[in-house]
């Protein structure tokens, strides 16, 4: 089967690429693009392939459109033999390129064979060439139109070609192929939700939670779409019910979700639950550098900038390499007018990276008028 590392966690509606991660951020970006973490090709791993066997013994001989004539046996035969390959790949941090030549053969051997495309498209997912991997999976839906998770794929990188309409109509087929199946209702809120169909994203959403009260990622996407109408005692209500559901294994979900929480809390104009709410992580998730940020405009809400500012000096203490700690210490200590604190952090700062993206901006605030002001509730 193919591996879920496939397809990577960035992948949402909202990310502009499957193989870059971005750092944690307390802003609108949905909870759940977070989290819809590498569904669509785990599920393909274990459904998707896993049916080809059983598909292909339906199948009757039939010629094909290429120089090789079609033969189920032998068609599936190489591609589990291709699929193992390009699983390695992926497993020894290799490039695309090996797989991607050998499955375009494949494909040039089988054209009319859906489960080819399908792997092809998943190559080049893995190479980052989105549209292209688009346009082998529409062609694999045109061979055989009844793959629901084949739909599901097809609209999650549709997703990431801002090709809001076509997720929809992948997403929306899916949910037609297979009614019962929640994830695809989830899938189908999702896209709702960034293109501002809020009604339907809630109601869909709803529907997903009916057919599976587990199911995290619905309630985190409802908190979200409750936050975004300033219904925060929602926001809230539906974030906790996030983390009930969450798994225990997986601490990035859970951290994301209560970052969220927090964030929640302080637009709620509740600065010191948002800073408990932070505090309930591990001590290691605790000194991350998103994270501290988070408790530090907690602390410049309750007035205390200063507490702010010795966040990160303390963290820079612990560990005296991490220069996002320094940028940060100067920046919160220049949002004190303490300039002399700023300046040797910014000291500091150039020392352990002097290429640090924030070093001109600091020199630019450091060199202007003093600024003082708090940060806003994230």
């Amino acid at each position: 089967m193919i591996h879920p590392h496939r397809y990577h966690h960035s992948v949402g509606c909202r990310n502009p690429t499957l193989r870059r991660t971005q750092r944690g951020s307390s802003g609108t970006n949905v909870v759940l693009v977070l989290v819809l973490v590498g569904l669509a090709a785990a599920t393909i791993a274990l459904l998707y392939w896993r049916s080809v066997g059983r598909a292909m013994q339906e199948q009757q001989p039939q010629p094909a459109a290429g120089p090789a004539p079609f033969d189920a046996a032998s068609a599936q035969t190489e591609l589990e033999a291709l699929q193992e390959h390009f699983n390695q790949t992926g497993v020894r941090g290799l490039t695309a390129d090996a797989s991607l030549a050998s499955v375009r053969r494949f494909v040039e051997k089988y054209p009319r064979f859906a489960p080819g495309r399908t792997l092809l498209a998943q190559v080049l997912i893995y190479a980052n060439q989105l549209q292209g991997a688009y346009e082998q999976l529409v062609l694999s839906l045109d061979l055989d139109p009844n793959q629901p998770e084949v739909h599901l794929l097809a609209g999650t990188v549709a997703c990431q070609l801002n090709r809001f309409d076509d997720a929809t109509r992948h997403y929306s087929t899916a949910v037609g192929l297979e009614p019962s199946n929640a994830r695809y209702r989830l899938y189908l809120a999702q896209v709702y939700f960034n293109q501002q169909k809020i009604e339907q994203a809630r109601t869909t959403a709803l529907e997903a939670l009916r057919l599976d009260s587990s199911l995290h990622q619905a309630y985190a996407l409802l908190a979200d779409l409750y936050a975004q109408q300033n219904k925060l005692s929602l926001a809230l209500t539906e974030i906790d019910h996030a983390l009930a559901q969450a798994p225990a294994t997986g601490r990035s979900t859970v951290l994301a979700y209560v970052r969220r929480k927090a964030q929640f809390l302080r637009r709620n104009n509740q600065p010191e639950e948002s800073l408990l709410t932070l505090r309930s992580l591990g001590p290691s998730e605790q000194v991350r550098p998103d994270v501290l940020e988070d408790m530090a405009i907690c602390w410049s809400m309750l007035g205390e900038p200063a507490k702010s500012a010795a966040l990160f000096e303390d963290a820079l203490a612990m560990d005296p390499s991490q220069w996002r700690f320094a940028a940060a210490a100067a920046r919160w200590r220049l949002r004190m007018g303490d300039r002399d604190a700023a300046q040797r952090h910014l000291d500091t700062l150039r020392r352990i990276n002097p290429s640090a993206p924030e070093i001109p901006e600091l020199e630019a605030q450091l060199r202007g008028p003093s600024i003082h002001g708090s940060a806003n509730g994230g």
